[in-house]
C-alpha cells in the first residue's frame, strides 16, 4: 500500500497503528520536506523508524520526486 502524506490522505504511520506489521506500506516521507534542510530530512526519516525496525514499512517519498528537489537531498535520504 502506497501512503501519501498530501493533506487528503492518510498517514502512513495512523495506518501502520491501526492495521499492523500485517500491511507492507511504501512511502511516508512527505515528498515536500525534500525540498527543505537536512535536520527536515533526518526527523522525517526518525519519525518513521519505529515503523521501519517493525518490518514490511519501506520510507520512501510519498509520491513521485520532482525536478525541484536537490539532488543531494534526495541521497540524503536514501541514506538516512
Amino acid at each position: 500500500m502506497a501512503v501519501r502524506n498530501a493533506s487528503r490522505c492518510t498517514d502512513a504511520c495512523q495506518v501502520r497503528q491501526l492495521v499492523g506489521s500485517n500491511l507492507t506500506i511504501i512511502g511516508g516521507i512527505d515528498s515536500d520536506i525534500l525540498r527543505q534542510d537536512t535536520r527536515a530530512i533526518q526527523q522525517a526519516v526518525a519519525a518513521v523508524q519505529p515503523f521501519v525496525e517493525e518490518g514490511h514499512f519501506i520510507p520512501l517519498a510519498d509520491g513521485r520526486v520532482r525536478e525541484d528537489v536537490p539532488y543531494p537531498n534526495y541521497v540524503f535520504t536514501g541514506r538516512n
